[in-house]
């Protein structure tokens, strides 16, 4: 389960349970405790890598799942997007991951494209558009990855570092 919230949405929920995030499961989209169904999403288990693709400018939110776009579209070929609700993309925002019973989900930003070593090794990983990161599937055209150094001064850029760390427990 992934998703984004806002500095008013609260972790301790799953995503999309509240007004103040969006949530993506297998098959659908939450916001606010309802869904709208993922029609174009795949029936096998070969692979569930979820790609998403934010534009924030336009209220727009793209994913794939295994590199095949949903039927939200391409951005790279004028795709509609799923529209984030206007109380999510209000303030900061900020990614959201939870796993549900007793799973595990492994996140991507660009660190590491086998997730860990849960998945094989590519030949040539993808980078985003300023040339960083190491994804499974290509980001979309002029799309940047979620790193320090593709955030400006002006994105209140925390003065730790953002740094992926693995849990389990």
């Amino acid at each position: 389960m992934g998703g984004m919230c806002n500095a008013n949405g609260t972790t301790d929920q799953f995503p999309g349970k509240t007004s103040n995030s969006f949530g993506i499961y297998p098959g659908r989209i939450y916001n606010n405790g309802s869904y709208t169904s993922i029609t174009s999403w795949p029936n096998d288990n070969t692979d569930r890598t979820v790609g998403m693709a934010i534009d924030r400018s336009n209220g727009k939110m793209f994913f794939h799942v295994g590199g095949a776009w949903t039927q939200y579209g391409n951005p790279n070929s004028g795709g509609a997007g799923y529209s984030i609700p206007s109380t999510v993309l209000s303030g900061t925002i900020r990614p959201f991951v939870r796993s549900p019973h007793n799973s595990s989900t492994h996140v991507n930003f660009g660190q590491d494209h086998t997730f860990s070593g849960k998945v094989s090794a590519i030949s040539s990983p993808h980078t985003d558009a300023n040339g960083k990161g190491e994804f499974r599937y290509a980001p979309p055209t002029g799309y940047l990855a979620v790193c320090a150094e593709n955030l400006s001064s002006s994105q209140n850029v925390p003065t730790w570092p953002l740094t992926a760390y693995g849990y389990t427990g």
